[in-house]
């Protein structure tokens, strides 16, 4: 069931925006699961799913699951008059987590709260112990994290922290998800795929490094220079066009890896990230840079596969770059998939 996945910053006033923005962008660009735990283009993953709704103590709510386009959709009716919860959940299976820090999964909710379980064989009497956190939904397809410390032990829906021990993610051999939010009508959640991530040494100095400044880029990308001290408003372009260069190589040395290794959805993921997060920044950028950045998103999302969705992005971010740092698009930061897979 587990495979590698595909799982994306003012001077003055400015500087504060850029330090804000580099975290934005390194956050984001951290929601790439190191694994898929569990992707729904398998040909028996529906038996490997089961519903459970209150109607087992009484209650009065619908849900159930379909799978379809490589993606589950649960769905149904609560009824708080009643248990007013439903539920799915995997029959029990090593989820593999030993290693890993939480996880991550691609949602996309109505609005409502729902929860994410997870079992470990933990048992609570003569019952199996539910370890839950809840996430919102926004509408719209959302990749949420969750530390596997935000977990809480509960039993029959009841908080038990303290009187269970916490959850032992290389123990956990089951995976759950609710609506049970206290209100009554119809909910739907479609779920494309549950990834685990680990909090490498890398990972967190990535982090740390953007809090102070720009996002890190490793070794095989250049980074731009800082910019020289030329007047506040050319210093203020010089750093902003910094910004938007480091966020594309970071992408660049995030994504190329994933292509790299088979992973062309994950690598169009990060492309993507890093250039929505400059076509949306307040930021005042060359506007040819901005407009060949629009126009590779629109390419990317009409793409007919995932490898050609990474090209689109990746075109767009090579040109843009260029127009960044006045370099022809030979900038020797920017390095082809082709030339990094010989490089390998």
């Amino acid at each position: 069931m587990k495979r590698a996945l595909p799982i994306c910053i003012a001077l003055s006033a400015a500087t504060a925006a850029l330090a804000s923005l580099a975290t934005s962008v390194n956050d984001r660009l951290a929601l790439v699961p190191d694994n898929i735990l569990i992707g729904f283009d398998e040909s028996d993953i529906e038996s490997k799913w089961v519903t459970v709704n209150d109607n087992v103590m009484g209650g009065r709510s619908i849900g159930d699951f379909s799978i379809a386009n490589g993606r589950l959709v649960f769905e149904g009716s609560t009824n708080t008059n009643g248990g007013g919860f439903s539920s799915i959940r995997t029959r029990t299976t090593d989820m593999g987590l030993e290693g890993t820090d939480g996880l991550l999964f691609r949602v996309k909710g109505d609005g409502r709260t729902y929860i994410s379980g997870l079992r470990n064989g933990v048992k609570f009497g003569s019952y199996d112990i539910s370890y839950w956190a809840t996430f919102k939904t926004t509408g719209e397809w959302q990749t949420v994290r969750i530390p596997f410390a935000d977990y809480t032990p509960t039993f029959f829906g009841e908080d038990i922290s303290g009187r269970a021990p916490d959850l032992r993610a290389d123990a956990v051999t089951g995976a759950e998800f609710y609506i049970y939010d206290k209100k009554d009508g119809p909910f739907r959640l479609e779920i494309e795929w549950i990834g685990s991530y680990a909090d490498s040494a890398e990972d967190l100095a990535m982090r740390a490094n953007a809090e102070r400044d720009v996002p890190a880029v490793a070794s095989t990308a250049t980074a731009v220079p800082d910019p020289a001290e030329s007047g506040d408003e050319a210093a203020d372009d010089s750093a902003a066009r910094r910004w938007a260069a480091n966020v594309l190589l970071f992408g660049i040395e995030r994504g190329v890896p994933q292509f790299n290794n088979g992973n062309q959805q994950a690598c169009a993921d990060i492309y993507e990230l890093a250039l929505t997060s400059i076509v949306t920044s307040p930021e005042q950028l060359p506007g040819d840079a901005v407009a060949v950045l629009r126009s590779g998103l629109r390419a990317g999302r009409d793409a007919g596969s995932q490898a050609d969705r990474a090209w689109a992005y990746r075109y767009a971010i090579d040109a843009a770059l260029g127009m960044l740092t006045n370099e022809p698009d030979d900038h020797p930061a920017v390095m082809s998939l082709e030339e990094s897979v010989r490089a390998d």
